[in-house]
């Protein structure tokens, strides 16, 4: 991850700019499904954000206790 994310930081730094003209349209719609699952984990990161099972509420606590 931190390769890809490093070659094109660097490649948009330092190659120098494609005109206009040479940059496709991206012609393939973005698949559906796709979309779904990225709502439904944000959605399922908000509900267990606001109601968090005891069990992993306990887990933080006991772990907060630790590091006093």
């Amino acid at each position: 991850i931190v390769w890809a994310i490093s070659r094109d930081m660097l490649s948009l730094l330092f190659l120098p700019a494609k005109a206009a003209t040479d940059v496709k349209a991206h012609e393939a719609k973005f698949p559906v499904v796709e979309a779904v699952l990225q709502f439904a984990l944000v959605g399922l990161s908000i509900w267990w954000g606001l109601f968090t099972p005891d069990a992993i509420a306990n887990l933080i606590k006991l772990s907060a206790n630790l590091l006093k």
